[in-house]
């Protein structure tokens, strides 16, 4: 339970004929404003005498600084609780968004010869060394992100890929810049044992805030309101309570994948974290949600660089 705030206390003068008359008052802080706001208008002199930890003596504060003291304060308060009680997800990007998988250049080329459109959910990328690639996305990734767009949610993407790839696929995955911020490999933890595998740490996700005047401000994200939606088990290993497991997507047409809907099943968990805020830590309810417990999975891993999905 927290804390009441300590009264404020407070020199009230009035000047009367020849004389002044002073009156010395404790207001609590939830009353000060309106407190002071209707000392000022009975023409009154208020003095706010302000003591802190850090203060030397007294200072003198008007009705407006105390004022705006209080709007910032209210700001501030008001900030913090959105970001405790708003959702952080970071997804992954290979076999969790999309399916890439390297082509020859002439791939691309011929495509555009014979004057064949790029589809919206199967395209190609030249890489700015030349590598070409062929990208094929889940079905509904669209819908989904601009889904976590609506509940409010704030949206990361955290993959294993290099800056180069990320930066070159972004404009086609979200051309709605529903995206935040882009984690690559050199943001990860290489796996002790594990060749060319690499570990994901939330720890290194960022919150952004955006403040009245538009300036923005960055902490590290609540792990306490984060999840991490991924194909790989062994992404989890740092933080195993915030992983979300879905089946890898290896590429097709949803006419060729008309069954993929893990999407759906994702949101359907991200809505049951929601219904538990803001008491609850994801870390407590999400194991139980889901149908396999990721820390065991993530130790037996350690045995074998690779399960899978089927046998879990």
């Amino acid at each position: 339970r927290a804390k009441a705030a300590a009264p404020f206390p407070v020199l009230l003068q009035e000047t009367a004929g020849s004389g002044l008359a002073t009156a010395r008052v404790a207001l609590p802080a939830s009353r000060l404003s309106l407190c002071l706001g209707a000392a000022a208008a009975a023409g009154l002199v208020v003095e706010l005498q302000l003591k802190g930890a850090h203060a030397r003596g007294s200072q003198s504060a008007s009705c407006d600084e105390v004022a705006e003291q209080e709007r910032e304060t209210a700001t501030v308060s008001r900030r913090r609780d959105a970001r405790r009680s708003r959702l952080h997800v970071v997804l992954d990007i290979d076999e969790t968004l999309v399916h890439s998988q390297q082509v020859h250049p002439s791939w691309i080329h011929i495509q555009g010869r014979l004057g064949r459109r790029q589809r919206d959910d199967v395209f190609g990328l030249v890489l700015s060394e030349g590598v070409a690639i062929q990208v094929s996305k889940r079905p509904g990734l669209d819908g989904f992100l601009r889904w976590l767009q609506k509940r409010g949610y704030e949206v990361s993407l955290y993959t294993a890929g290099t800056r180069r790839y990320v930066e070159a696929l972004l404009p086609r995955l979200d051309p709605e810049g529903i995206i935040g911020q882009c984690l690559v490999r050199e943001d990860c933890v290489p796996a002790p044992g594990f060749p060319n595998v690499y570990l994901k740490d939330l720890r290194r996700v960022v919150t952004v805030s955006i403040g009245p005047d538009g300036s923005k401000t960055a902490e590290p994200a609540d792990l306490a309101r984060t999840v991490l939606v991924d194909n790989n088990p062994l992404s989890f290993a740092m933080q195993p309570e915030n992983g979300i497991l879905v089946r890898d997507w290896l590429g097709g047409t949803p006419e060729e994948s008309p069954d993929d809907s893990e999407f759906e099943r994702v949101k359907a968990l991200l809505l049951q974290l929601e219904a538990s805020f803001p008491a609850r830590d994801v870390r407590e309810v999400l194991p139980s949600f889901q149908k396999v417990e990721i820390r065991k999975l993530v130790a037996h891993i350690g045995l074998r660089s690779r399960l899978p999905f089927s046998s879990l």
